[in-house]
């Protein structure tokens, strides 16, 4: 059988990170009427399921401060180089 990224175990503080981003999401459990009237919420129907869920994905910044771009060229480079004084 092949091995999926699904089948990947996931660290307790990613499952924790995720788990926090769903229950705070301001679509979650909603019926359709109060989803279509919330902003940034869409009611998404399925083959076995309806339910309310955000309209955009979230983007997460991978890395943090470990690349920074430089304004002028727009080529990635590290926080190290980027402060020397040379």
């Amino acid at each position: 059988m092949a091995y999926t990224r699904g089948m990947k175990k996931r660290s307790l503080s990613k499952r924790r990170s995720y788990a926090r981003r769903v229950r705070k999401s301001p679509c979650r459990a909603k019926g359709p009427a109060a989803c279509r009237g919330k902003a940034g919420c869409k009611y998404t129907k399925g083959k076995k399921r309806n339910f309310c869920r955000k309209s955009r994905n979230a983007r997460r910044m991978r890395g943090g401060m470990n690349l920074v771009m430089n304004a002028s060229s727009g080529n990635p480079i590290t926080p190290a180089l980027y402060n020397s004084s040379d």
